[in-house]
């Protein structure tokens, strides 16, 4: 059976927790939120939706479309209310997000800065798309057609521990002198 904290965080706190977690994190995708808060038990999924909902409309928050995600950053007027009313968030939630955030940081940037996504156009072929990122500037992309679903799969598994070394091997081959 699930233990219920005593106290859950109400809507305003909830945003503040948002935008501290955000704030903490640097810009992250919707996925790696959700993951982060579900890590945390903070905040369930609505929740965590509707408060960045709430968030973007009042103009706290920047959404911007990424791959096959969204990506939040603060705007002036989060950071700033982030300054005001930090002190209104429960201190043990914001602990939580405060020691959970150095072992997913660099994970999440890793993420965002190397992607893969697989595509089936429905005639038997599929396509890896996989990428990689500097400070949100694609640096490379390739898009290469596979036979079946499961070779993709495999293409996809194994690109964020060898993108780098595709990556500098197809530098150092077009940069090498005939």
């Amino acid at each position: 059976m699930t233990d219920f904290p005593s106290h859950r965080p109400g809507a305003t706190e909830i945003q503040i927790l948002i935008l501290h977690t955000i704030s903490a994190l640097g810009e992250c995708s919707n996925m790696q939120l959700i993951f982060f808060m579900s890590t945390s038990e903070i905040m369930n999924y609505f929740e965590l939706q509707n408060g960045l909902y709430m968030l973007r409309n009042s103009g706290h928050v920047y959404r911007r479309r990424i791959n096959n995600d969204e990506i939040y950053s603060l705007t002036p007027a989060g950071k700033e209310t982030l300054k005001m009313f930090i002190s209104k968030g429960v201190d043990s939630y914001i602990r939580k997000i405060n020691e959970l955030v150095p072992k997913l940081k660099d994970e999440f940037k890793r993420q965002r800065d190397i992607n893969a996504k697989i595509i089936h156009d429905g005639d038997k072929e599929y396509h890896v798309i996989l990428s990689i990122n500097e400070q949100n500037i694609p640096r490379m992309t390739i898009d290469i057609s596979l036979p079946t679903g499961g070779l993709a799969d495999t293409y996809k598994k194994n690109w964020p521990s060898k993108a780098q070394y595709i990556y500098d091997t197809i530098i150092n081959c077009l940069g090498e002198e005939e």
